[in-house]
């Protein structure tokens, strides 16, 4: 019984805050989410749209009267705006067209409040389900998480604020 009750009450050894969440993740783009005003979404086998902020609400240049989703265009301003990758995969002198980059399946521009650009280019699916992507200037080949390769895929569909049909209360009959 003593050794039960000193074994109890003894403090756990201390945990290290690093050793648990492991090796930080390679950042491909950190900046203020909000700072993301336009995205163009362009590819070989899709139609290219852009979508903007203008006047608080976001609007696509895939025709007029067409409402975006503000949660769906947010998904990709975090895409751009807080991108780290899982791993990386290739450096300098990959073949490229294995990851689907050569062409890419998907070019992503976003444009910041400032006026600068920053790119993404998009391959195919990983084995693991994550997405293959690169940007310009940067010879590497990053695997990045399901979600930023589906919202990079995107159409104007997609980001269509979908509003619910209202009922004609009146005409409803027991």
């Amino acid at each position: 019984i003593v050794v039960l009750v000193s074994l109890q009450n003894r403090e756990p050894p201390p945990i290290d805050d690093d050793e648990l969440m492991g090796p930080p993740k390679p950042e491909i783009y950190r900046f203020e989410i909000d700072s993301v005003v336009k995205v163009e979404l362009d590819g070989p086998a899709r139609e290219p749209f852009s979508i903007q902020f203008e006047n608080d609400v976001w609007t696509s240049s895939a025709g007029p009267g067409i409402a975006i989703a503000p949660n769906r265009a947010y998904d990709l301003q975090a895409t751009f705006g807080s991108l780290y990758a899982e791993r990386i995969i290739e450096g300098e002198g990959a073949d490229l067209s294995v990851y689907g980059l050569d062409p890419p399946q998907v070019t992503g521009v976003a444009t910041l409040a400032d006026g600068s650009t920053v790119e993404l280019r998009l391959g195919n699916r990983a084995p693991s389900g994550n997405w293959y992507i690169m940007k310009p200037g940067d010879p590497r080949v990053y695997a990045v998480w399901i979600n930023h390769g589906n919202n990079l895929y995107y159409t104007i569909d997609d980001l269509r604020q979908d509003p619910l049909p209202v009922p004609a209360v009146d005409g409803i009959e027991y």
